[in-house]
């Protein structure tokens, strides 16, 4: 009887450890998951804060010559980005200029970021609207 006693404290060792070792790996995975998951929502904001950035000095001189041709192509060249959910175009009255919109679930949307056009021609800076973008998590793969 003695090595049947044996045989099954070695199996309750070896299924304990797997059970340990399994439950390890899986925090692991789990963690290096949220990390990545993390990271690739920050390079999405740091990008959709450059880009913001980039359409508040384009639309300015569209916005002061009210061509809206110009404006509705600047909106649709950066809907075709894959992170934008949104844009919304505001004139100095708070109006809605422009907007352009994908189907995207409320909970993709990451944050909402506005930044001010001004116009700096003939020296005396002047605020014409505000732009607001929203950038979604639907083009990344998790």
């Amino acid at each position: 009887m003695q090595p049947v006693a044996r045989f099954s404290l070695i199996l309750r060792f070896l299924v304990l450890t797997g059970l340990v070792i399994t439950v390890f790996f899986s925090l692991f995975g789990y963690q290096q998951y949220m990390s990545g998951k993390i990271r690739e929502e920050e390079s999405l904001i740091l990008s959709a804060n450059i880009e913001a950035d980039m359409l508040s000095i384009t639309l300015a001189q569209p916005l002061w010559d009210f061509n809206s041709q110009q404006i509705q192509a600047l909106v649709a060249g950066e809907m075709k980005q894959p992170y934008v959910a949104g844009i919304d175009i505001f004139d100095q009255d708070g109006k809605l200029v422009e907007q352009g919109h994908k189907q995207v679930l409320p909970e993709r949307v990451l944050t909402k970021i506005t930044r001010t056009i001004d116009y700096a021609g003939a020296g005396n800076p002047q605020a014409l609207g505000s732009v607001t973008q929203q950038p979604s998590t639907t083009s990344m793969y998790w």
